[in-house]
C-alpha cells in the first residue's frame, strides 16, 4: 500500500545533463512505488543549455503536474538554491538531495522516511565510517569545534524533513545560511540511516 503523506523531493544540479537525468528518473521511480501523492522540484543552478534542455525533456516525460524546474538565473550556490526549491515545496515532508551523484542503494531513501517516524524531525542518511572521505571527516571535525551548536554535525548525502522542522528552521533562515547548523540551532531532533557506499564519489 502507497504511503498517503504528500511528498516532495527537491533536488539540486548544477552539472551534467545526463546525470541528472538519470537520477531524477531513479528518484522518481522509488517515490511512484512508495507514494501516493508527490512532486520533484529540480533547482537549476547552473546556466548550461543542455543542462535546461535535459530538465525539460524529464518534465515533459511526467505527463503530470508532479514536476517543477527552478532555474536560479546564474549560480547561487547550493545553499541558496535548495532553501529557494524548499521554499517552493508543499509536501507534508521534504526529500533534500544535494546533487546527482549517488552512491547509496535506492531502497535507503524508503528507509530514511519511516525512521522519520520514530521521533526525528530530520533523518539523513549518512555513509558509514568505512566509506566516508577523509577530508569530509575532517571538515566537520573542524566544524564541530569551532562552533557552539550542542549537537555535532556529520556528513551527509541527502535528508528528509518534515514540515515542521523546515517552518522551525526557516526562522533562522536569514540569520545562518549553512541549513543543517540552522536545524541545529533550532533544536530540532536529527536521526541517521547508515549505509556503505556503493560506488567511490568525491563529495
Amino acid at each position: 500500500m502507497k504511503e498517503t503523506n504528500f511528498i516532495s523531493a527537491v533536488i539540486y544540479v548544477s552539472h551534467g545533463a545526463v546525470k541528472a537525468s538519470e537520477f531524477i528518473a531513479e528518484i522518481d521511480a522509488v517515490l511512484s512505488v512508495g507514494f501516493r501523492d508527490y512532486e520533484i522540484i529540480c533547482i537549476n543552478d547552473d546556466a548550461d543549455t543542455e543542462i535546461i534542455k535535459a530538465l525539460h525533456n524529464v518534465r515533459l516525460a511526467h505527463n503530470c503536474g508532479n514536476f517543477a524546474i527552478i532555474n536560479m538565473g546564474g549560480y547561487y550556490g547550493l545553499e541558496r538554491s535548495m532553501v529557494a526549491g524548499v521554499d517552493f515545496a508543499i509536501g507534508d515532508y521534504v526529500f533534500e538531495f544535494d546533487s546527482v551523484d549517488r552512491d547509496y542503494p535506492l531502497d535507503i531513501i524508503m528507509t530514511v522516511y519511516t525512521t522519520i517516524f520514530k521521533g526525528y524531525d530530520v533523518v539523513a542518511a549518512q555513509k558509514d565510517r568505512k566509506s566516508a572521505a577523509l577530508s569530509s571527516r575532517f571538515f566537520y571535525y573542524l566544524f564541530n569545534k569551532s562552533s557552539e551548536f550542542e549537537e555535532k554535525l556529520r556528513s551527509e548525502s541527502f535528508c528528509i524533513k518534515s514540515r515542521r522542522a523546515i517552518n522551525q528552521a526557516g526562522d533562522y533562515g536569514n540569520i545562518i545560511l549553512y541549513r543543517k547548523a540552522a536545524d541545529s540551532a533550532s533544536g530540532l531532533k536529527r536521526g541517521y540511516v547508515s549505509y556503505e557506499a556503493i560506488k567511490p564519489v568525491c563529495r
